[in-house]
């Protein structure tokens, strides 16, 4: 649990608009067991909470699709000029990004991986590594 955790927002995360009184502005287990559970479902237990919250500052973690975006169009931009012109599927993942769309793009990114990967070609592959890098980071590749 970390200084993000917001035991309101975990609550209505497990619970949408469950119905208590008390006040949560502590943000504390005590606070949590303080309430007055007036909602017909059981109320969570603790654990749940706190999961739930963990969760939450997961997603608030991961990159945007726009963030994604935008890191993939500097790495298309910044390919090897040999890897261009051997891959011009490439011009058509700078057209997707173009258009935002960004599923195109990354199915295309996969498949000129696994392009040059069938190809065995050193170079294309020290070339394209920076993808490979980052799709890896993004835990699309292991």
């Amino acid at each position: 649990m970390s200084e993000q955790f917001n035991v309101a927002l975990s609550l209505d995360r497990l619970m949408s608009g469950a119905q208590y009184g008390g006040s949560l502005t502590a943000n504390t287990k005590v606070a949590f067991d303080s309430l007055r559970w007036q909602d017909e479902r059981d109320k969570p237990a603790w654990a749940d909470v706190v999961a739930a919250g963990d969760e939450l500052i997961d997603e608030a973690s991961q990159p945007t699709p726009a963030e994604i975006g935008a890191s993939v169009k500097a790495m298309v931009a910044g390919l090897d000029e040999a890897l261009v012109y051997k891959y011009p599927q490439i011009a058509t993942i700078g057209v997707y990004l173009s258009e935002n769309n960004l599923t195109g793009a990354m199915k295309l990114l996969l498949l000129l991986l696994a392009d040059i990967n069938n190809a065995n070609d050193t170079v294309t592959q020290e070339a394209a590594q920076p993808i490979v890098d980052y799709l890896t980071s993004l835990g699309v590749l292991s």
